[in-house]
């Protein structure tokens, strides 16, 4: 049963304010398997999934079975959801793509710490080394390929690039000198190479227009920022003047710098998620990551421990705005799910004693991941 948070405050404070190339893609074995077949394999209880609100979440559609592998639902966009499982040899990684009925779309394989999801493609990192041809030694480059979330064909390659934050950052252009000191990234859709910022230490007139990170800052008012994350759907890129700040939190458009709008977070922005990206809503009109959940024109934060306030982990939203997450227990309360609709305040948030969705699929499907004695399961649940 769902309850709200306001409702508990007698009891405690819960008011929550690699080293190879990437392997080759496969499809699935049976193709022609429907989601109906696949269901009556797994042996998957509702139930499993909690006490779910009955008015937000209705069927399970799919269930989906990951065994006993060690396995991870990684992101969760579009009409896919990916799911990172250890390989068959030591330091392999198999990235599983599943459709909108919970079957394989396609799967590969890379190395250990070389994957990363960004916004619209897997990049993988393949380690170029040295090899040799009897006594001569070549080295070889290090490439980076970018693979589509839809079919896991190869959209783009690189032979220069790091990736830190989920910036598709060029190795040529690593500060170390050319014009103006600066370094360079690639946009992930075009391949358009851009000026990311100066490897100078910060300094200057408060309206030096180096960009930050990757975000242009022609009139300089980013200037004395930090880069958090940005969500590409929505076109704009958050900072604060400190990673770990109550600073406001400042909404940039990523192509042009243009100051959006501002929110405030009053203990810190704790973000979440690989590469610095929002988890979006199905029709990118929204996106949470870590304690906030933001739109085209506006952000809200949760947590405020000096009023009390358990700061929420959010790890999905749908296209009303409706987010989810969790909050970690202490020694008053234990761990909740809770879901807030967007733009209210904490104590009109809900908790109730389930899971919480990973992301939210094309379609309304919520998307759960399940342990239970059989192993694990990746649920898909139409939500009403």
């Amino acid at each position: 049963m769902a309850v709200r948070i306001s409702a508990l405050l007698a009891i405690g404070a819960l008011v929550f304010t690699g080293c190879s190339s990437s392997g080759d893609i496969q499809a699935p074995d049976d193709p022609e398997k429907t989601s109906d077949e696949s269901a009556e394999e797994v042996a998957f209880d509702r139930d499993d999934l909690g006490d779910l609100p009955e008015d937000v979440f209705g069927d399970v559609v799919w269930a989906h079975d990951l065994g006993l592998m060690a396995s991870e639902v990684s992101l969760v966009q579009g009409d896919r959801t990916f799911v990172v499982r250890n390989g068959d040899a030591a330091g392999e990684k198999v990235l599983v793509a599943l459709d909108a009925d919970g079957q394989e779309a396609w799967t590969t394989d890379f190395a250990e710490d070389s994957g990363h999801f960004l916004g619209n493609h897997f990049a993988v990192l393949n380690e170029g080394g040295s090899e040799s041809e009897g006594l001569t030694q070549t080295e070889k480059v290090d490439t980076v390929q970018l693979l589509s979330y839809d079919d896991g064909s190869v959209a783009d390659e690189f032979d220069d690039v790091r990736i830190p934050k989920g910036w598709l950052m060029s190795r040529k252009d690593d500060g170390s000198g050319g014009d103006d000191d600066m370094s360079a990234f690639y946009d992930e859709n075009t391949g358009e190479k851009r000026p990311f910022g100066m490897s100078k230490p910060p300094g200057g007139t408060p309206d030096d227009p180096l960009p930050v990170d990757g975000v242009p800052n022609p009139d300089g008012k980013l200037r004395d920022l930090s880069y958090h994350m940005r969500v590409p759907s929505l076109g704009l890129a958050f900072l604060s003047h400190s990673i770990n700040s109550p600073e406001p939190v400042t909404a940039a458009d990523v192509d042009t710098g243009e100051v959006r709008y501002t929110f405030e977070c009053m203990d810190q922005f704790t973000g979440g998620g690989d590469g610095g990206f929002g988890t979006r809503s199905p029709n990118g009109e929204y996106a949470v990551y870590g304690n906030v959940v933001v739109s085209a024109d506006e952000g809200h934060c949760y947590g405020d421990r000096s009023f009390g306030e358990r700061t929420p982990k959010l790890s999905a939203v749908d296209d009303s705005g409706l987010a989810f997450g969790k909050v970690e227990g202490d020694s008053d309360a234990k761990e909740s799910a809770v879901m807030i609709d967007f733009g209210a305040p904490g104590v009109e948030g809900v908790l109730y004693d389930g899971a919480a969705p990973l992301g939210v699929m094309d379609g309304g499907i919520a998307v759960f991941q399940v342990y239970t004695e059989e192993g694990s399961f990746v649920v898909g649940v139409q939500m009403r």
